[in-house]
């Protein structure tokens, strides 16, 4: 039975931790000064002589930058130590350093550094929500519109709730929300709908949907509850549903082959030895009727698509790759079936 809950993401939304938090609290701490006699720090690309001789900005420094909304320093300080490896990367927290560079290009407003930047931190981490938070954050940013996100009211009838600036980490908090219920009210009654479908062409849409707001679940309430029901209910759905008109083929199939080795009595003149026609009893089977072999085609046109559908739903739905194997292979034997009964000849035994 599918449990949907458009207002379980909104009760989660309170224990579960912000997709993208805002970088650290600003520190009183100013920047280190400059020694005397020692020249500025040089902007542009990290050299090794800068490693060397320790001119780079700190963790400290660089938070100071972003603090004081000096963005255009604080990206070139970030050019320097974000490509830092080894022990030179050490005294910095790459994860935190992306944060920082996420929410400047967000305050400037630039969409493909920003987006670019969520794609670095989901690849530098092997935490899976922090992955699928950082997906949801890229959906918001492409649906917004100049970094404003405006929700859709819940019914035609209601008021439209007022444009969120996601620049801002708490109303962007809001936005991934807002996207979420937007998201779940276009799934929920499709799955319903293909809940009850007897054909494959809805569930895999309905499943398609499903698989598409786990990443946004994930993100805004650091749980999959909805969408994992979804997908796992539309799984064993689809996988009924073709076990179930794979049998019905193959019980028509059986029905078929039964009746067309069914042995005959007929009698037939034929030629004797001297020249004479004389009247014979002949065995024979009875062979297909007129529609089998246009429904025994049928069967074989139709199989190789409900192959591909089973394996890849099994695959869709977190089924082991065996059980996808034993789908495919089940319908490959149906298959061979139906071309064998279809090309026999009934003439002979």
């Amino acid at each position: 039975m599918l449990v949907f809950s458009l207002t379980a993401a909104r009760a989660a939304d309170d224990a579960a931790p912000a997709p993208l938090p805002p970088p650290p609290e600003a520190t009183d701490t100013p920047p280190a000064p400059a020694t005397p006699g020692k020249p500025a720090p040089k902007t542009g690309a990290t050299t090794k002589a800068d490693v060397a001789t320790g001119d780079l900005p700190t963790m400290q420094q660089i938070q100071s930058l972003y603090d004081a909304a000096n963005y255009n320093d604080l990206l070139k300080a970030l050019a320097k130590v974000l490509p830092l490896k080894g022990k030179a990367a050490e005294p910095y927290d790459r994860q935190k350093l992306l944060q920082i560079k996420l929410e400047t290009h967000m305050k400037l407003k630039q969409q493909a550094p920003a987006v670019a930047t969520l794609n670095e931190m989901a690849d530098a981490t092997d935490d899976e929500p922090a992955k699928q938070s950082a997906r949801a954050t890229i959906q918001l940013i492409k649906r917004s519109k100049l970094f404003i996100y405006t929700p859709k009211p819940p019914k035609k009838t209601a008021k439209a709730p007022a444009p969120l600036d996601i620049t801002d980490p708490i109303a962007r908090k809001a936005a991934l929300q807002a996207m979420l219920d937007e998201d779940m009210a276009k799934v929920v009654p499709k799955v319903k709908a293909a809940m009850g479908q007897s054909a494959l062409p809805p569930i895999a849409a309905a499943l398609e949907g499903a698989k598409g707001v786990r990443d946004l679940e994930v993100g805004v309430t650091g749980s999959d509850a909805n969408s994992k029901s979804m997908v796992a209910d539309l799984g064993a759905h689809g996988r009924d549903l073709i076990t179930k008109t794979v049998e019905k083929m193959s019980r028509r199939l059986d029905e078929i082959s039964k009746d067309a080795n069914e042995t005959i009595r007929m009698r037939a003149n034929v030629m004797s030895g001297a020249g004479v026609r004389v009247a014979q009893d002949r065995v024979r089977r009875r062979g297909l009727k007129a529609d089998e072999p246009q429904e025994l085609r049928r069967i074989m046109n139709d199989l190789p698509a409900i192959a591909r559908g089973a394996h890849d739903l099994v695959l869709a739905t977190g089924g082991k790759q065996s059980e996808a194997d034993a789908m495919l292979e089940m319908c490959n034997e149906l298959g061979k079936r139906a071309k064998k009964t279809l090309e026999a000849d009934y003439s002979n035994f």
